[in-house]
């Protein structure tokens, strides 16, 4: 039998045996299939959705946390931030100090260590005083960086006290305004919680002596670096 292309109109001649074949339009290519009729068109597969790439679990949390993020929760964590952020600044400017004292100590260890060895292989004594000035000229650097550390943990005090006001009055507002919205019972014991932490360091921060002795860590001023003496 003779049947046409439905797209061009091109005639093919087919037989009984040739149903269910598919073959393309030699004039337009359009695909076809021959049925029991005729020549079809054949169906174009419907193509395969694109993969999503699995997402990061914390990237996950990220959006998560975004979605259910509001004004006074973000006001509040902002605060809390900043607030560990300038808690931590000390512990930092204190352990810079420690790692110039331990680098001044290994110096003088390895140059202990290395006027042992002169004196062993019986150096000449112009070898050992070089290595003697030597160090003397190095041990200025290290206590001289030393000494550059606690100014800078000084100075840096001022801005870390600014920078805790800042964060404490950003978690208090935002602890106040979860209070006063309608928000879950965790955020709210949270944000009651905080404000009772809060009122009770302020307490402490104006009376110094609060409940002890001794007086809170951060309202102890923090030690200037000593002058620095002439050194021979």
């Amino acid at each position: 039998m003779n049947t046409a292309c439905p797209s061009c109109a091109t005639v093919y001649a087919v037989t009984p045996a040739d149903v269910g074949r598919r073959i393309a339009c030699a004039k337009c290519g359009t695909n076809l299939r021959v049925a029991a009729g005729g020549l079809e068109v054949e169906p174009k597969p419907n193509p395969a959705p694109p993969t999503q790439p699995a997402d990061n679990p914390l990237l996950l949390a990220a959006r998560t946390w975004a979605k259910d993020i509001d004004p006074p929760t973000f006001l509040f964590s902002f605060g809390v931030l900043l607030v560990i952020y300038f808690v931590a600044m000390p512990a930092i400017a204190a352990a810079k100090i420690d790692r110039r004292l331990a680098q001044s100590q290994e110096a003088a260890f390895e140059h202990a260590v290395k006027m042992r060895a002169l004196q062993e292989r019986k150096e000449s004594e112009k070898a050992i005083k070089d290595a003697e000035e030597k160090w003397a000229k190095t041990r200025v650097e290290y206590e001289d960086a030393v000494e550059y550390a606690k100014f800078d943990r000084a100075k840096g005090a001022y801005l870390e006290r600014y920078g805790l006001l800042l964060g404490n009055l950003l978690a208090a507002g935002g602890a106040v305004w979860l209070l006063r919205t309608d928000q879950p019972l965790p955020r709210r014991i949270v944000a009651g919680v905080v404000v009772t932490v809060q009122v009770l360091l302020a307490f402490q921060t104006a009376t110094p002596v609060g409940c002890g002795s001794a007086a809170r860590a951060y309202n102890r001023s923090v030690p200037a670096p000593s002058e620095l003496e002439p050194r021979t």
